[in-house]
């Protein structure tokens, strides 16, 4: 008989398996491919009859540089070119927390809106806003770390996405962000150094901490909005305040009202994800 093909099928380890016989005739009925297990087949779609199923991309990318074993630049590099040649997405080689959708929906960004993005880090965010062609006058990724920066300019650069030109990157101090008064209509604090939720006395940063979110808080125009998002991982140690309390009990003191809040998980449902929490303020 003809040979036998038996049907593709993704394991557990993510790896596509494909099983195959020789063109030559074979005098027993093939084997059956066993079939994968139960939790498999309920996660995994049905495969393409054309193209066949593709593994899930998992995050490729830091959110930021901060430890010393995430700043291959060039090996980052050549994972953004390789999704660019093959038209996948930018923003899915980032992890979830940097540009979920749960995050982007909140923004509500105006296609007039000067944005700035504190402590964008590799610009997840970024290119997430990106390709989903959510329109904007200005966005401004600054961050203290120059060496993200530079990288977050490198995939604007390649990834050719339109509106890129209406980024740029800001590298700025611990203690100021380094704008003009009254000059942004959005300002984001997206998962931010925990030191911004921080309860610290004299001496050991706190004073750096609060001259930087006033800063912020200058730079907005009347009417401004504060969008803070962090997960609740970042709250200290033996905490027993929700991570909405903790965000507007930091920042409300600096003269921002605060607007709206909520709390989601990035992935929804995940039962290990930490809890984020949303909060949204306005600049009196």
């Amino acid at each position: 008989m003809p040979g036998y093909r038996p049907p593709k099928a993704f394991w557990p380890c993510a790896l596509l398996l494909v099983l195959g016989c020789g063109d030559g005739e074979v005098d027993e009925a093939p084997p059956v491919a066993p079939p994968p297990p139960a939790n498999v087949a309920e996660a995994t779609p049905a495969p393409d009859p054309q193209l066949g199923a593709m593994p899930p991309v998992e995050p490729r990318l830091p959110s930021s540089f901060n430890r010393p074993d995430e700043r291959d630049a060039a090996a980052y590099e050549a994972e953004v070119r390789g999704a660019v040649e093959a038209g996948r997405s930018l923003a899915a080689l980032y992890p979830a927390r940097s540009r979920a959708d749960a995050i982007l929906d909140r923004l509500d960004l105006r296609s007039t809106d000067v944005v700035l993005d504190v402590g964008a880090g590799t610009g997840g965010l970024e290119v997430a806003l990106l390709e989903r062609g959510v329109v904007f006058e200005r966005l401004i990724a600054a961050d203290i770390d120059a060496s993200a920066l530079a990288f977050l300019d490198t995939v604007l650069s390649i990834s050719g996405l339109e509106g890129a030109e209406r980024v740029e990157t800001r590298v700025t101090q611990t203690d100021d962000i380094g704008l003009p008064p009254e000059s942004l209509d959005v300002a984001i604090v997206l998962n931010a150094p925990p030191i911004f939720l921080s309860q610290q006395g004299p001496g050991d940063g706190a004073e750096r901490t609060e001259s930087c979110l006033r800063s912020i808080h200058a730079a907005l125009k009347p009417g401004g909005r504060l969008h803070v998002f962090n997960h609740d991982a970042d709250l200290p140690s033996g905490s027993s305040e929700g991570i909405c309390d903790r965000i507007a009990r930091v920042y409300a003191p600096l003269g921002f009202r605060e607007d709206r809040r909520e709390t989601f998980q990035v992935p929804p449902g995940g039962d290990s994800t930490p809890t984020h929490g949303w909060v949204r303020f306005v600049k009196e």
